[in-house]
């Protein structure tokens, strides 16, 4: 079981209580579950909609949540061969919360969620070679 905080209360690397590589993968799994809930919350939430936004709509984001369910397997299966689990430390709901806001709106959904809040959820997280190092140094 998660335990969701407050942003700004996630822990540093160093205060988390996992290695880097586990911290690192920790909140990959995060990101990856979250991609999951949206894309299943949108085909349920929006399906009343379904002669309007046509079936090619949901079948996408269907595929979608089976895209990110493998790879939250990916990272969970990972972090248990480190020896830890995803809830191992707490992560926010801040993605949740905008979702929750766009609950009634399929055109909200689907510019704020990708344009706004995934960049602002990823904005201190590295990426491209950096990330690609990291998790080479971090034996990921």
């Amino acid at each position: 079981m998660i335990r969701h905080v407050s942003p700004k209360d996630i822990p540093d690397p160093k205060k988390s209580g996992l290695p880097l590589n586990a911290y690192l993968l920790h909140n990959l799994a995060h990101v990856e579950l979250n991609a999951i809930d949206l894309a299943w919350d949108t085909v349920v939430r929006f399906s009343p909609f379904s002669e309007i936004l046509g079936e090619g709509f949901f079948a996408d984001f269907a595929h979608v949540a089976d895209d990110e369910s493998r790879h939250f397997c990916w990272c969970s299966q990972r972090l248990a061969e480190l020896g830890f689990k995803y809830g191992d430390m707490p992560a926010h709901n801040l993605l949740w919360r905008e979702c929750e806001k766009s609950s009634d709106n399929v055109a909200t959904r689907l510019a704020v969620i990708p344009l706004v809040q995934v960049p602002l959820l990823c904005s201190s997280c590295p990426s491209g070679p950096i990330l690609k190092n990291m998790f080479s140094i971090c034996a990921l």
